[in-house]
């Protein structure tokens, strides 16, 4: 054992010898890949691609193919919106069209692979084989793809037997309290009424806040099935505290409230006061005024999913904070900044399926890494600290708001791994593409943005961090106890030494502290698990590995 402070020359050599972090401790892929957003312009060349993902699984054990077939599936739906996007086709169904099997990837329904129904059958068969890839590990994952993709080539028959058997696996509850939400969606698009069932199994999981998706897509289901009093119902669990929080929620009460002539003017004012709230503050622009006609889907400039799934790649123009865009503002029934946006992607990718806590959780880890360094421990690509941040922030667009185009830079540099390229491939966050109408309806963009505001604490610190209700305008100040990585898995940081193990977020966190009581063996948990610097780490006898 070495004293740091006597031995400087040494600790400096074990931080240089000490590997780089990897995917949810985020280090960069050493692994160059594509700029998909170019690379996808040009149709050959999308193909060429796609046939290139496709030559790896058929190379590939069965047990290591699920990242590859999700990789496979995204590029197919992101040609679909690239190349096919406008044509009409007339869906049809799957009916004697087999199973993805490992070495056959297109069933041949038709004579052009690339047809718009024919991509949407061998994603939908990816992302099948992928799924029971990952029943394997006891995860129920990809519903909300599945759920979608069966909609798309109209065959109801397939989403109750892809849902009926994922449901089966009960160790899994946030991907069973997906799941429930996923096949309940499909059911209703389906106008079955058995999507009702669905619904109150999700909303008998969680409580109104852990489970505001549930409660938000529910309501909507009633309220478009003539029963406005019983979505009413539903929308009274929460408190005015939480619809403070949760716009879409306000905003969908008094919608009803006014439909059923009911008394308003409390919940006019209410929703006055929240849009005065937001009217003043970055990343979103003052909400337009209550019309009871209002049925406006939001929409980004470009309906462009991303591709390449596990080499991040974020691929929508119209929403990347880093393209042509990203100085414009985002219309959907809200009004957003790209950066903003980018930001609820990473928590929605990383924890849609969690508590508020752990949402709350990953996105202040976010918010940490944009405004506090490692104190030397390490250093995070496009993080402060990292010595690529100052390239990425010059080279990163400003943002529509004129008062926090550093704020807008920062987050952006740190979801998207300190890349300033549309299509630029990463490893660092899960930034893929989600629509505009997902963020809104989890509630996710509504959290991301109370933790960029400092009007929630940061529950992975020891003590609550909490700047307070606009603090002179400072965006830009972290957590210097708080969490900076997590995986969705117990694990040993790299460079734990110098951080501190914050423990794990099932409804509650616990704070381990010890640098030196890390296990080495990774194992899964259903829990999100979180590692932060050692404000410390000056202090501590450094031990060469």
């Amino acid at each position: 054992m070495l004293n740091f402070n006597k031995k400087n020359y040494i600790s400096l050599l074990v931080l240089f010898t000490l590997s780089l972090n990897s995917f949810a401790e985020t280090g960069l892929s050493k692994k160059s890949a594509p700029n998909l957003a170019e690379l996808y312009t040009v149709k050959t060349h999308a193909t060429e691609h796609i046939r290139g993902i496709e030559k790896k699984l058929s190379a590939t054990d069965e047990v290591d193919q699920e990242e590859l077939l999700v990789e496979f599936a995204q590029s197919l739906l992101y040609y679909q919106v690239r190349h096919n996007k406008g044509k009409n086709e007339k869906y049809i169904t799957s009916k004697g069209v087999s199973s993805l099997t490992a070495n056959r990837l297109n069933d041949k329904v038709s004579k052009n692979p690339y047809s718009t129904h024919n991509i949407y059958r061998t994603a939908l068969n990816a992302y099948k084989k992928a799924s029971k890839l990952s029943l394997n590990k006891n995860k129920i994952k990809y519903t909300r793809k599945l759920s979608e993709l069966t909609v798309k080539i109209q065959n109801k028959d397939e989403l109750i037997q892809v849902f009926d058997e994922l449901l089966q696996h009960s160790g899994d509850e946030k991907g069973t309290y997906l799941a429930h939400i996923d096949y309940a969606d499909g059911l209703a698009k389906f106008k079955d009424n058995a999507a009702e069932i669905q619904f109150l199994f999700a909303i008998s999981l969680r409580n109104s806040v852990d489970g505001v998706e549930a409660n938000y897509r529910y309501a909507n289901y009633l309220l478009e099935n003539d029963k406005p009093r019983e979505a009413l119902d539903v929308l009274e669990k929460f408190t005015f505290e939480e619809r403070n929080m949760y716009a879409h929620i306000a905003l969908l009460r008094q919608k009803i409230m006014h439909q059923l002539k009911m008394n308003t003017p409390e919940v006019d004012s209410e929703v006055k006061t929240l849009r005065k709230r937001l009217s003043d503050i970055p990343f979103i622009r003052s909400m337009s005024k209550f019309t009871v006609n209002e049925n406006k889907s939001p929409q980004n400039i470009l309906d462009i999913s991303t591709a390449h799934a596990y080499a991040f790649a974020h691929n929508n123009e119209g929403d990347d904070s880093r393209g042509k865009y990203a100085n414009n503002w985002v219309y959907g029934r809200f009004v957003f900044t790209a950066s903003l946006i980018n930001a609820a992607e990473v928590v929605y990718n990383n924890a849609r399926g969690e508590q508020r806590l752990g949402r709350i959780a990953i996105a202040w880890a976010i918010r940490n890494r944009a405004t506090i360094d490692m104190n030397g421990c390490d250093f995070y690509p496009g993080a402060e600290g990292h010595s690529n941040v100052e390239a990425c922030r010059t080279g990163t667009p400003t943002g529509p708001h004129p008062l926090y185009t550093e704020v807008a830079k920062r987050y952006s540099c740190v979801v998207h791994g300190g890349t300033i390229t549309a299509g630029a491939s990463h490893s660092q966050m899960n930034d893929t593409h989600v629509n505009l109408n997902e963020l809104e309806t989890s509630g996710i963009i509504w959290e991301m943005l109370h933790v960029i505001n400092g009007w929630i604490p940061d529950p992975t610190g020891p003590n609550y961090f909490l700047i307070g209700v606009h603090p002179d305008k400072d965006f830009s100040t972290g957590n210097p106890d708080g969490a900076q990585e997590w995986r969705d898995e117990s694990y040993c940081a790299k460079k734990h030494l110098c951080k501190v193990n914050l423990g794990s977020i099932n409804g509650n966190l616990f704070n381990q502290k010890k640098y030196d009581s890390c296990k080495k063996n990774e194992s899964y948990s259903k829990y999100l698990h979180f590692w932060g610097r050692n404000p410390n780490y000056s202090t501590l006898n450094v031990i060469v590995e």
